[in-house]
């Protein structure tokens, strides 16, 4: 997830960390938002109302639409795509292909009070509950409810961020500085990662690559790397140097990890998974990252940021190279607040327009906006 310079993005919020951060900052950014234009295709809506076969689990047939209520998070997985709206207290699936509804889960059965963050593996979705102080696990296939992990002992306080490598699933905490590690194949609680020594300050976004797991600390200005096979601390990186101001998204990709911060001058910072070293510190005015809190790539070694002061802008990873920066009212981007692509496609949610913007990631060109 992310996080924000005022009130945190995902993991502290009000309205909503990820809208917190930047009403916080601005209500001038909301100010100046721009109308989003009508789609150029139609879409067929639909709801999943099989029955899911238990007392404990049921999905939506009543939701109208996508179903998009302030949509926070955004990912993609085995050619679909899942929504979270927090305030509809939903989780919205689409084909990636033609962005055709598949499912709305939402209801009592799946504790969603303010879903808030999301991770997909092989075959379950995981969906991280912030003012529930749970995570819901359920069906990447059916939808249908797997279970409820919730209680003390997983010092779930806020959780903010969650990550999956399809063997584990980690859940970072932002008011309880700490990162508590499941199985994924059962929920059972690993271990719960906390202690001065982790440098744990309101950790908001998570990104995982073979034995090293980076936490990225809002509050801390610094990324924390921890070994994902044990939970030892490895190291901290922080300082002017490495240009973390409120880091709030981080990701990993080919030998790279990649840190996004959420401040009004933002950057995009480049360390070695390996041995943590610094490789490069993008910023600029001609990069267009102002806020920017949340990072996808794509097929062809691309990096696409969403920037909440309505923008995203498209980077080459190998160099670091300004590709475009996309500001253009016709896109629709309202406070946008996640992003993800499938690799041929970028999909940006704008929390504030209950909108998903979809574009071509080869050439940077709207493809539609979805709205309910």
């Amino acid at each position: 997830m992310r996080i924000h310079p005022a009130v945190r993005r995902r993991g502290t919020r009000a309205p909503h960390l990820a809208i917190a951060a930047v009403l916080a900052v601005g209500a001038l950014l909301v100010a100046l938002d721009a109308p989003v234009q009508a789609s150029s295709r139609a879409h067929g809506i639909g709801v999943d109302t099989r029955s899911s076969g238990s007392a404990r689990a049921t999905l939506a047939a009543k939701a109208t639409g996508y179903d998009f209520g302030s949509p926070d998070a955004i990912t993609s997985s085995g050619g679909f795509v899942w929504v979270v709206s927090p305030s509809s207290g939903s989780v919205t699936e689409l084909t990636a292909a033609t962005d055709k509804l598949v499912r709305v889960v939402r209801g009592k059965a799946y504790h969603f009070d303010y879903p808030d963050s999301i991770a997909v593996d092989r075959s379950h979705v995981w969906v991280a509950d912030l003012y529930g102080y749970c995570v819901t696990e359920f069906s990447a296939s059916t939808g249908r409810l797997v279970r409820i992990i919730k209680g003390s002992k997983y010092h779930l306080v806020l959780p903010s961020g969650i990550v999956s490598d399809g063997t584990h699933v980690w859940i970072a905490s932002g008011t309880g500085n700490s990162v508590t590690e499941l199985a994924a194949s059962t929920g059972a609680l690993i271990r719960v990662v906390m202690g001065a020594q982790y440098g744990f300050a309101h950790p908001s976004a998570l990104a995982v690559s073979g034995s090293h797991l980076w936490v990225a600390n809002s509050y801390g200005t610094s990324v924390t790397e921890v070994n994902a096979s044990t939970g030892g601390f490895i190291r901290i990186r922080k300082g002017a140097g490495y240009g973390f101001t409120y880091p709030s998204a981080v990701i990993t990709r080919a030998g790279s990890v990649w840190v996004a911060s959420s401040s009004y001058r933002s950057s995009l910072t480049e360390l070695s998974n390996a041995t943590g070293a610094l490789m490069r510190v993008v910023r600029g005015p001609r990069y267009g990252l102002s806020y920017s809190v949340s990072v996808a790539s794509d097929a062809r070694g691309h990096l696409w940021i969403a920037n909440a002061s309505n923008s995203v802008t498209e980077l080459t990873a190998a160099s670091g190279s300004l590709v475009r920066v996309l500001t253009a009212r016709a896109f629709g981007f309202s406070l946008p607040d996640s992003i993800t692509s499938d690799g041929l496609h970028v999909w940006v949610a704008n929390h504030k327009a209950n909108t998903v913007t979809e574009l071509d990631a080869a050439t940077g060109k709207l493809v539609r906006i979805l709205r309910n």
